[in-house]
């Protein structure tokens, strides 16, 4: 990731005071705050305290340049040489004069500002910045914008800048009045572009030291691979995916990237265009300057009177409509309709993002065209994890936080390679972001803790903030009795099921089918009127929790005779408490089901010495397998042996070919965990294997992760 050095900071800092100075403190000597206090009294045009007032916001403006803007910049921006662009905005600025009386003539606007500086810009940025054209651009604009800040908010300066428009507007002509809305509508605009950056939503992650840490969103979670799906010759759109699969980040991320001007190329032509996000959440009516109150109202209640509804009639607008409810009240839902006819049909580009299923006839009569979210990839859920524990780290105040911080990395890294319900989570970013923040701070550790983060994380799902749950917050026993007792009859018989055979199977109302997926993320809407669980893996960890309730263990030996059941057999024996765990090894060990039994044996919390001890011993030439007819025993088993596999800590050839035999391309981290673990031949071969495969890149980045822990 490209970084800026200190030299160049100094100098933007430098270029920054001078300029700064130029404008506010003509014939001052030096910018200490005691000269300022002084200087500004023997002038007569203030007090000393407004000179130390005006010195604090000088250094305020500096500092937030160096430090949290360049850091944006670098996020924003990742691959491009943000030194090479920081360094064109010092001498960019060094080149350009500018006064009092020449901000003036401006209009006291950061936008007209900009266009001052690029005036004496290159001609041609791209030939000598490359990319990081883009990134100067951003740099010089956001400077732009925090000077005018600071001229417009300081008594002192405002006071003159005034003084000097009363003193020309005498003579202007009455015209200047006649725009006032179109001025206060670019001036606003403008403001909103790097104000709504700062008011976006962050997650709060309790960090080593429990103190609560902001982590803005864009830092921690990745672009999801829709926005370079979408076509940008099309202004309609609507947006697919189960809860917690990213859609309301999608929004949020196009918002963030149409703000800092780092939309792809091939959305290029949105670029001009104002990112409106509007949460429709609720049953008032669905105005815009409403809808955006609810997203932050300390932005909306600056906006000039009518400015969302003049950006929309204009064409100006990204309109990004969150949690709209196809299901609403029929005036509601008419109104916003017409919204969404009104902005493309004025030109503006349309996204929306719905609480449940949408017929396809809706989607139809508004042409709107689909993103459809897919689950992430492994090598995504690797970087996910790196990420966000380095966004975590930097805001760290000790070295001993950032190692807590770096183990708890370490620790997911591998217990995602080692545990297939944890695996199988963490391909929607909702559970993934949850993981995460459960095992820096809540106490558990993997893998003898799964079966308890597991339901900890479901849990937290149907929080009001699934990603920052509220202490205390939590399912009602009756919801979440009906919800893994629906997830049984689900794996029994369909994974989409209509509210009255949900009902028939819970023995009760299809009303009360409705509640459960209007109260809970782990049910979503289908079309045709279906229900089914947010992902397979969900219903799988659901259905194992009722059937350790109900104790169910004739049926979990009769599905260990079934290799495709046999991890169900697994996820329930991890619920079951120590009298009923030991009896279920002891059924499975006399069908001679010993592979499964070693495999619950591995996941179980309380288990009687004696049965273990005997399970161990049954099994112990399965585990590590030592010889090819051993390994052979093992493959038969089937993908229920994958955790026993990657939990070995001395890896030879013959795990290595067992591992290498069970995985599925889901089960990428399993086979990075198992080749970080081995050594050097064992590793060679097991990278050998995926030469023909796509995934082949990606299994070696995860194999660096793993190796680079701590």
């Amino acid at each position: 990731m490209s970084r800026v050095s200190k030299k160049t900071e100094l100098r933007l800092a430098d270029a920054l005071v001078k300029t700064l100075a130029a404008v506010v403190l003509p014939g001052v000597g030096g910018t200490l705050a005691g000269e300022l206090g002084a200087w500004l009294v023997e002038k007569k045009l203030g007090t000393a305290d407004q000179g130390i007032q005006l010195a604090k916001e000088i250094e305020r403006t500096i500092d937030d340049v160096t430090r949290k803007l360049l850091r944006n910049l670098v996020s924003t921006f990742p691959s491009h040489d943000i030194e090479a662009a920081a360094i064109k905005v010092v001498a960019t600025m060094d080149s350009v004069e500018l006064d009092l009386s020449g901000l003036v003539d401006l209009g006291l606007s950061g936008e007209r500002l900009t266009a001052y500086y690029l005036a004496s810009a290159p001609p041609d940025l791209e030939a000598e910045l490359g990319e990081a054209a883009a990134a100067y651009r951003m740099l010089l604009a956001e400077i732009c914008y925090r000077m005018a800040q600071l001229f417009l908010e300081n008594a002192y300066v405002h006071g003159r800048i005034l003084r000097e428009l009363l003193e020309r507007r005498r003579g202007e002509d009455t015209a200047l009045f006649e725009r006032k809305i179109e001025w206060e509508d670019d001036e606003f605009t403008w403001d909103y572009r790097f104000e709504a950056r700062d008011l976006m939503p962050t997650l709060d992650v309790s960090g080593p030291s429990r103190a609560t840490i902001e982590l803005p969103l864009d830092t921690v979670f990745q672009e999801p691979a829709a926005v370079l799906d979408i076509d940008g010759s099309d202004c309609g759109w609507i947006v697919r995916g189960p809860a917690g699969s990213g859609k309301t980040y999608l929004l949020l991320c196009l918002a963030l990237k149409a703000l800092a001007g780092g939309l792809p190329g091939h959305l290029a032509a949105w670029g001009p265009k104002v990112p409106l996000y509007l949460d429709l959440g609720g049953d008032s009516a669905p105005v815009p300057a409403d809808a955006m109150a609810r997203f932050d109202g300390r932005l909306a209640s600056r906006a000039p009177r009518g400015w969302e509804e003049r950006l929309i009639r204009d064409g100006k607008a990204i309109l990004l409509m969150d949690n709209v409810d196809v299901h609403a009240v029929p005036p509601r839902l008419r109104k916003i309709k017409q919204l969404v006819r009104d902005a493309m049909g004025s030109g503006c580009v349309v996204l929306v993002n719905t609480r449940s299923a949408v017929p396809a006839a809706w989607t139809a009569e508004l042409g709107l065209r689909e993103i459809k979210l897919r689950e992430m990839l492994p090598i995504e859920v690797d970087r996910f994890i790196v990420g966000w524990h380095a966004a975590v780290a930097e805001e760290c105040a000790t070295e001993e936080e950032r190692k807590a911080v770096r183990a708890a990395r370490d620790g997911l890294l591998m217990a995602v390679g080692r545990c297939s319900d944890i695996r199988g989570l963490c391909a929607v970013p909702i559970f993934l972001a949850g993981l995460c923040r459960e095992l820096l701070g809540g106490g558990l550790t993997l893998p003898d803790d799964r079966a308890a983060l597991v339901e900890r994380i479901l849990r937290a799902t149907s929080a009001t903030d699934p990603l920052s749950p509220a202490d205390g917050e939590t399912v009602s026993v009756d919801d979440w009795d009906d919800l893994i007792e629906l997830a049984h009859w689900s794996t029994q018989n369909d994974e989409e099921f209509t509210a009255a055979q949900a009902a028939a199977w819970l023995r009760t109302t299809p009303a009360r089918i409705g509640e459960l997926a209007h109260r809970h993320r782990l049910l979503r809407h289908c079309d045709r009127q279906r229900f089914a669980f947010v992902q397979d893996t969900v219903r799988q960890s659901l259905a194992a929790r009722f059937h350790a309730q109900r104790e169910f263990l004739g049926q979990l030996v009769d599905w260990a005779a079934t290799p495709e059941k046999r991890r169900a057999v697994v996820a329930a024996a991890a619920c079951l408490p120590k009298s009923v765990a030991s009896e279920l090894l002891s059924r499975l060990a006399n069908a001679r089901q010993l592979g499964t039994a070693r495999a619950a044996l591995q996941v179980m919390q309380q288990v009687d010495p004696d049965k273990r001890e005997r399970i161990a011993g049954l099994t112990a030439d399965l585990v590590p397998p030592r010889s090819p007819e051993l390994a052979a025993q093992v493959v038969a088993i089937g993908e229920v042996m994958l955790d026993l596999l990657a939990q070995e800590e001395f890896v030879g050839p013959e795990t290595a070919a067992c591992v290498i035999a069970l995985a599925r391309p889901e089960d990428l981290a399993a086979v990075a965990t198992v080749a970080a673990t081995a050594d050097a031949a064992t590793r060679k071969m097991i990278i050998e294997s995926w030469n023909d495969r796509p995934e082949k890149a990606a299994l070696a980045e995860m194999i660096r992760h793993r190796e680079e822990r701590g």
